[in-house]
């Protein structure tokens, strides 16, 4: 990786802790929406990955909704390979459109990972 895992954490601690502060009822949609990488839940998973898997050099995030997780774990790691697998096609198509258009080398499969053909 390109930083060093201590001060990824120590920042991931200090936006958690704005994001934590701020009132997230009064943001519009938008605002929710732009700042989707930016709510305490994925900061949280991110700083958790990096504590027990702090050299990780591939991702499947199963249940991935429309990347958001990804997104955040391609910020701190892009090196990583990602991908996740979302039973909603709606949300899958969602996020690979925004991928592609960010140029983010990350890919989002639609279907049940559950149902095994």
């Amino acid at each position: 990786m390109t930083r060093d895992i201590r001060v990824i954490m120590r920042d991931l601690d200090r936006y958690c802790k704005s994001i934590a502060d701020e009132n997230l009822e009064e943001q519009s949609q938008e605002e929710l929406k732009r700042n989707a990488t930016a709510h305490p839940h994925h900061v949280w998973m991110a700083r958790h990955m990096l504590e027990h898997f702090p050299e990780f050099k591939s991702l499947l995030e199963i249940g991935c909704r429309s990347g958001e997780n990804l997104r955040l774990l391609h910020s701190i790691n892009p090196d990583a390979h990602l991908m996740g697998i979302e039973k909603n096609y709606a949300l899958a198509a969602h996020g690979n459109a925004c991928f592609k258009e960010a140029d983010i080398p990350i890919t989002i499969a639609a279907g049940d990972p559950l149902v095994l053909d």
